[in-house]
């Protein structure tokens, strides 16, 4: 995570963290029918930072993850809500190893 990374950043443990979920489907055809989809499915923590060099507090990412998706069209909606699940998941099982 973050502290282990930038040992020497001091983190507020009021900061409110947001959470970013981005994702990207197409959907392809056969003729001119749709058949299939392809896209993407990410998860993001961010934290506002104090810069004090710059004297402005930016969002910074703590946590990333994120994956690709392809498959039968009418599978779209299960991929992704399991892709989701796998990712909170793995979000949940890091933070508790930082935070046990």
């Amino acid at each position: 995570m973050l502290r282990n990374k930038v040992p020497k950043l001091r983190i507020s443990e009021n900061s409110i963290d947001a959470l970013y979920v981005q994702i990207t489907l197409r959907i392809g055809t056969i003729g001119s029918q749709k058949t299939h989809y392809h896209g993407a499915v990410g998860l993001k923590i961010f934290r506002a930072a104090n810069i004090i060099a710059a004297n402005r507090i930016e969002p910074v990412t703590v946590w990333d993850t994120g994956g690709i998706l392809a498959g039968p069209l009418g599978n779209a909606r299960s991929a992704v809500n399991t892709a989701l699940d796998r990712q909170i998941t793995q979000f949940a099982a890091d933070w508790l190893l930082v935070n046990a």
